[in-house]
């Protein structure tokens, strides 16, 4: 019968965070605007993380515009889709970008393995994890058709508020908003994937605990990485090739 409250000295003050903040940008392409910042001593989780935050606003991942340019969908046992773009074959970290689909209620998203061109028809053909992609492709009234855009390259840098992350050479790459000046904004990268986890039993429950004024910030989820996010039905999906069905883990689990 004991209540437990987690309260923030100053109303509304306090934050539980999972990030780390991001100093020392210099200007790399003036042309595009394109700012770099070092973060090579930052943990594998933030050099892996799917955002950053700049004055509390989460950043988009860098992305195209729309769609890839004349994109064909190779159907069931072909393992992704063809495009007449060839500029693709110029990215230098092509095995990284992610084509995203929507398909009704479903936002499957698949990383791109290679790149290949066939000079007979002059197309590229996207190569994606058999695995992911079969198990769209059988799924039912969410089949992919064709990405409604791509995202995570460095050459798809061009507009304010856009991000990229070269997770191996350890850099963060941004182009700030109008309104933003780089050297005195708050840039957030996320190092964690869990905040907090309360776990209790039939015979022993958690309950009469509080948590007041209190924010809870800054986390990010790297399995999608890899192969993807192959989802369904409300969310229910696999990041891993040859593996069942799972929900995606919260940042907070009671």
């Amino acid at each position: 019968n004991v209540n437990v409250t987690y309260v923030s000295y100053k109303p509304g003050e306090a934050v539980i965070s999972g990030g780390q903040q991001v100093t020392g940008f210099t200007l790399y392409d003036s042309d595009k605007n394109i700012y770099r910042a070092n973060i090579k001593n930052l943990g594998t989780i933030a050099k892996n993380s799917r955002q950053i935050y700049v004055n509390g606003i989460r950043a988009i991942r860098t992305r195209s515009e729309g769609k890839l340019e004349n994109c064909v969908n190779l159907g069931k046992g072909g393992v992704g889709v063809t495009t007449t773009d060839t500029s693709l074959l110029d990215y230098q970290k092509i095995n990284e970008l992610e084509l995203v689909f929507f398909e009704n209620w479903t936002n499957p998203r698949f990383v791109v393995e290679s790149a290949t061109f066939d000079e007979a028809t002059q197309r590229v053909t996207l190569k994606l994890n058999e695995s992911l992609w079969n198990k769209r492709m059988n799924g039912a009234n969410c089949v992919p058709t064709v990405p409604e855009y791509y995202e995570n390259a460095y050459e798809l840098l061009d507009e304010g508020g856009e991000f990229y992350i070269d997770k191996t050479a350890g850099y963060l790459y941004y182009i700030p908003r109008a309104y933003e000046d780089i050297h005195t904004a708050e840039v957030i990268i996320p190092n964690a994937e869990s905040l907090m986890t309360m776990t209790g039993t039939a015979d022993e429950p958690m309950k009469n605990i509080t948590f007041d004024g209190i924010s809870f910030e800054h986390t990010t989820w790297t399995a999608p990485n890899t192969y993807g996010f192959a989802d369904g039905q409300n969310n229910n999906g696999i990041t891993q090739p040859n593996t069942s069905d799972a929900f995606m883990p919260g940042a907070i689990e009671l």
